[in-house]
């Protein structure tokens, strides 16, 4: 339920009429918000990262004060599509050579950032040094720091990714302004889990969808991963929210959408949002930019249709629960959502409840999966475990097993920063503006106003089976160039981190 203005007033209208004490209470709130919001919705608005759509366009110099890009991934997103463009022609203009031309406002912050992430506790000396020498560079943008490991927000992140992005606006000295965070929103949700076995390595290198999952039942460092996987990985909305609440600027950018448009990611990140050159609305100089397939070489045999459809169903549901919390920032101005095709579409007043508890433990959408399964071909116990049917609402739960199945599956200890180890993956230091605020305690009291309405007048009901359909191939992005890689030392990057894990680079 996306909330307009002439929504809103419709159905405080109806509230009103219907009972006039609650009426008054949500009209008082909404004047006390306008006021409050009035003064600072104008400079919200001007302070919004420009988009340029233009077919046309030199390299711009945005003006004002240096600033820091974040591109945030998350993992099996297509991110690398995007850091291998952007972290290679991030330079200085060479004259003669025009290929440097697309991106010479901006400075790429090194290769190693995830470092930063993963090894907080080294002085990591060359990357501060690398980072600072460029974004002191004169005449230009600012810097762009990527890694997928900023994606390490949320109830059972593994790192801490919120602690070193504000350490680097720290030591930069750059206001919270002047700091963007690119993010990518894959959909279909479920594809995005899915890519994560297809490009397992290591011990499941070879392993079915079944094995994969199932194996870790028993296996506490395998099974803290998928939680990790489930909690962090696949949560970018848990993750912007925790970017917004720091009073970062936001752009998400959802594939399926970019698909519809026919344009690819790196043309989207380059031309529109960071402004590189742009001839025809291509990336200047760099026309070899394609689509190609990067499906990992296993089949998917053990779930049909309408198997599918719930799980997907499962990753939208958790995905709701974030719906009120970020149309605030949609309204301020710092979360955009580009090329949007399907955020929020399905969001239910009536589950909120479901919502919430998938959000807060992502213990119970691994339970989900796994009984989904059935895992025959491994022993294990799935006592306790929620089904993915009771995950969605379509089977009720009693009180005793809502509270067994947050407690049945191991819990990731307890890290000594507060974001990574946040209820709901917001990860904030801080708490939110007074109008935030009061945004949300609106859009909290006509959500839950509609949940009673709804709960009352319409039955539970089962998702009718999708058109035939199998998760999607990974879209990744290649580059007809023999250049590209020359000079470009990937050893003891990014790239050995991605992966050590679980993803091939996407």
């Amino acid at each position: 339920m996306i909330l307009t203005v002439g929504g809103l007033s419709t159905t405080i209208t109806s509230i009103a009429r219907s009972q006039p004490s609650l009426g008054r209470l949500v009209v008082l709130l909404v004047a006390v918000l306008l006021a409050s919001s009035s003064s600072s919705s104008s400079t919200a608005t001007a302070n919004a990262w420009p988009i340029n759509t233009d077919q046309e366009h030199e390299a711009l110099l945005l003006g004002g004060n240096k600033k820091i890009v974040f591109l945030a991934g998350p993992h099996n997103s297509a991110y690398y599509s995007v850091y291998k463009f952007v972290s290679k022609w991030s330079k200085a203009k060479e004259e003669g050579h025009v290929r440097t031309y697309a991106l010479t406002n901006w400075r790429w912050g090194g290769n190693d950032i995830h470092k930063l992430i993963t090894e907080p506790e080294e002085e990591n000396e060359e990357i501060w040094e690398k980072l600072q020498s460029r974004f002191d560079e004169p005449d230009i943008n600012g810097v762009i720091v990527g890694s997928a490991f900023f994606d390490q927000i949320g109830p059972s992140a593994k790192h801490d990714a919120l602690s070193a992005m504000k350490k680097i606006i720290e030591k930069l000295g750059v206001s919270k302004e002047d700091v963007l965070v690119i993010e990518h929103y894959r959909t279909p949700r479920f594809d995005q889990f899915v890519s994560m076995w297809k490009h397992a390595d290591g011990e499941y290198e070879e392993s079915t969808y079944e094995d994969w999952l199932c194996d870790t039942h028993n296996k506490p460092d395998e099974q803290t991963k998928r939680l990790d996987m489930l909690g962090a990985r696949t949560n970018p909305l848990g993750a912007s929210l925790a970017y917004l609440n720091e009073g970062w600027e936001v752009k998400l950018l959802e594939t399926t959408g970019m698909d519809s448009s026919d344009i690819n990611i790196v043309q989207v990140v380059v031309t529109q949002i960071l402004q590189g050159r742009t001839v025809n609305g291509l990336i200047a100089s760099h026309e070899y930019v394609k689509n190609h397939d990067n499906e990992g070489e296993r089949d998917f045999v053990e779930f049909n249709d309408t198997d599918i459809a719930l799980a997907e169903e499962l990753f939208r549901y958790r995905d709701c629960a974030y719906q009120p919390k970020l149309m605030p920032f949609t309204t301020e101005k710092t979360l955009d959502v580009l090329y949007n095709h399907s955020l929020f579409s399905t969001c239910d007043g009536s589950k909120t409840e479901l919502y919430q508890r998938l959000m807060e433990h992502p213990q119970i959408m691994y339970s989900a999966l796994l009984r989904q399964l059935k895992c025959p071909n491994h022993d294990v116990d799935f006592a306790g475990h929620t089904t993915i049917a009771q995950a969605l609402g379509y089977e009720k739960m009693s009180e005793a097993e809502k509270k067994e199945a947050v407690q049945t599956t191991i819990q990731v200890s307890n890290k000594s920063t507060s974001s990574g180890s946040t209820s709901g993956a917001a990860g904030a230091s801080k708490p939110p503006s007074a109008t935030l605020i009061l945004m949300q305690m609106v859009t909290a009291a006509l959500f839950g106003y509609q949940v009673f309405k709804i709960n009352l007048a319409r039955p539970l009901r089962k998702p009718e089976p999708p058109a035939s359909r199998r998760p999607s191939a990974e879209i990744e992005f290649e580059y007809e160039d023999p250049q590209l890689q020359e000079d470009y030392d990937v050893e003891g990057s990014e790239m050995v981190k991605l992966t050590a894990s679980t993803g091939k680079g996407n």
